[in-house]
């Protein structure tokens, strides 16, 4: 590597590598002393554990309150469409009358005024014969 720099996890593998011109210096601040006295430290691996099972159970309980809310939103969303659809509809009946009056009292939403035809329409697509020898 010429000039630019290389990034690894914790682990010592590759992370990110970045080839750059005219790149001289990296500065570098290593991580503070630990605040943990050795005892803390062992204290806290001793309880690992627990503190994970702790902030499971946080992370549910967030993905759950998320969850819920998302599916509140969606209902309030269906709830809204159901309303804009039952005021829509109200609106067209209440103008029903109108409308068979402008159309010479042709009524539209009456079934009995249309004809109901079905066709069927069948085609070959393929045909094969096989010849089964009988003993």
């Amino acid at each position: 590597m010429d000039n630019g720099y290389k990034l690894h996890t914790f682990q010592g593998d590759d992370f990110f590598e970045k080839q750059t011109e005219k790149f001289y210096q990296f500065m570098w601040r290593p991580r503070p002393p630990s605040l943990l006295t050795p005892e803390q430290k062992k204290k806290v691996v001793k309880n690992l554990r627990k503190y994970e099972r702790k902030f499971e159970r946080a992370d549910k309980e967030k993905n759950k309150r998320r969850a819920l809310l998302n599916m509140r939103g969606r209902w309030d969303q269906r709830r809204e469409h159901r309303e804009r659809m039952a005021a829509r509809m109200a609106e067209y009946n209440k103008l029903k009358a109108e409308r068979i009056r402008l159309r010479d009292g042709f009524d539209e939403d009456d079934d009995s005024n249309y004809v109901i035809t079905e066709t069927f329409l069948e085609e070959v697509l393929e045909t094969k014969e096989t010849i089964i020898h009988s003993l």
